[in-house]
């Protein structure tokens, strides 16, 4: 009689395999890179900045960095530095005469950092050194340098690398034709100086300029050669690399990506209306351009609607201006530039997100659209989350500096908190006259509106929960 078990009918059999054919096979592998923590939090992303600037402080505040070899206090370090790293350009002494070559060159590497993105630089440095890029890095780079989301993370790297070697060699080339200018009233070392650093201010839109008043009358105001170069180069930092990067592949307006399109677009709108509200308002004020003839003012015009929206140079003191023009430009001037440009501000290509909605919404499309493209009702979200706290922010900054600087016209604090939130460093003459508490208010303006745009963006990427139910719908009364 066989004593082999046979399943009856209606019986499910379940074998599982012995221990000794489950037991884990380990493998020792030698790791050729080693994982780097990097930007392992967004919060590190203020980290990174602060550092920067207090290591840019303590720098600064070395008699080394004097132009008369004394130590400088902390505050005016402190605000330098946070000026030149968020690309600000505002200032409590004038750069070329109160700071020596060294303190300048401190200056410079801060301006340099700060305006390519800290993010950027540092996943080249750590690509130089054989480290491991995160995916969380890649992410927080990619915020650094585009809104659109559509940007493959697999080739961000290599991406991120061509950025450096293309505002490298942008600021090559304004270096250069700095240089012809300088050459002829310089001598060729003070000529180079003065071309790297007024061609790396100008790219990063610092505003950070070596010229004592008596020079900023000679090149600032009446150079078309030298402010050109400048407009130039601040367009150039204002658009973006990945906005660079686009043209440079597709050499046509019709193939580029939405977002290229939205920038250069929105871009020239602005640069244009700008120019024509600053002719308009300031035509007949003698002050500023209103003794000038026709085509100076138009260059004027066109210079403060190009430079003095992101970058912060003026060929007139704004201090003089009308207050509608105080008050257009501190709009212009927190819109600022593109996403992953050197310039700061809410971003144009944020802000023409949401007017584009708007526009739909009135002419009663279901859809947002913008050149034959659907925009997702989501990026519409993003954009409006990253304007409304900033905006806040914005506000609650200003209220705050009127509270404790009362002496000042309500439209000269209002003009110079939007100055430093947006990272412009245009001034109607307050920095430098306002107490200790005041500036450490205008520090912490500059500080907050490099640092909140970027750090809400990544904040809105990273969290991609969904939701598993839903609630029922309800309508609200609005309007």
């Amino acid at each position: 009689m066989s004593t082999e078990w046979k399943p009856k009918p209606g019986d499910k059999v379940i074998r599982h395999p012995r221990e000794e054919q489950i037991r884990p096979i380990s493998l020792k592998l030698s790791s050729r890179k080693v994982n780097s923590r990097v930007f392992a939090s967004p919060l590190l992303l203020i980290y990174l900045f602060a550092s920067l600037i207090f290591s840019g402080t303590i720098l600064l505040m070395l008699p080394i960095s004097n132009a008369n070899s004394e130590i400088t206090p902390f505050i005016d370090a402190l605000y330098t530095a946070t000026s030149a790293v968020t690309v600000t350009g505002l200032i409590l002494h004038n750069t070329g005469q109160y700071w020596s070559t060294f303190g300048q060159a401190v200056i410079l590497f801060m301006i340099f950092t700060g305006g390519l993105g800290f993010m950027s630089l540092a996943t080249f440095l750590l690509v130089l050194v054989g480290q491991k890029v995160t995916l969380s890095q890649k992410l927080l780079v990619r915020e650094s340098i585009t809104s659109d989301n559509s940007l493959q993370i697999g080739g961000l790297v290599q991406i991120t690398i061509r950025i450096v070697i293309l505002a490298v060699f942008i600021q090559f080339i304004g270096f250069l034709f700095l240089l012809l200018k300088y050459s002829l009233d310089y001598s060729l070392q003070e000529a180079s100086w003065l071309a790297i650093f007024h061609s790396v201010s100008g790219f990063n839109n610092a505003g950070f300029i070596l010229f004592s008043e008596t020079d900023i009358n000679s090149y600032l105001k009446n150079d078309y050669y030298f402010t050109w170069v400048i407009n130039v180069l601040s367009i150039l930092g204002s658009i973006g690399f990945w906005v660079i990067v686009d043209v440079i592949k597709n050499k046509n307006f019709q193939p580029l990506q939405l977002t290229s399109k939205i920038v250069i677009l929105s871009t020239f709108i602005v640069i244009f209306m700008s120019g024509i509200f600053f002719f308009s308002s300031e035509y007949n004020n003698e002050k500023t351009i209103g003794d000038m003839n026709i085509p100076d003012k138009i260059h004027h015009s066109l210079f403060e609607s190009i430079s003095g929206r992101t970058a912060g140079f003026s060929t007139i003191d704004f201090n003089e201006t009308n207050s509608a023009t105080k008050f257009f430009f501190s709009g212009m001037m927190i819109i600022g530039g593109a996403s992953g440009s050197t310039a700061s501000g809410l971003k144009i290509n944020t802000v023409a997100i949401i007017i584009i909605a708007v526009i739909c919404t009135l002419k009663g499309q279901n859809r947002i659209t913008s050149f034959k493209r659907e925009i997702s009702i989501q990026l519409v979200k993003k954009a409006i989350v990253i304007c409304v706290p900033s905006i806040l922010i914005l506000f609650t900054l200003m209220i705050i500096l009127m509270i404790f600087e009362p002496n000042f016209l309500f439209i000269n604090t209002f003009f110079e908190v939007h100055s430093a939130f947006a990272n412009v460093g245009l001034t109607t003459g307050i920095s430098g006259k306002i107490s200790p508490l005041g500036d450490i208010i205008i520090i912490i303006s500059m500080f907050l509106g490099r640092i909140v745009p970027l750090a809400i963006a990544f904040l809105i990427t990273i969290q991609n929960e969904y939701e598993t139910f839903r609630y029922p719908n309800e309508r609200i009364t609005i309007g």
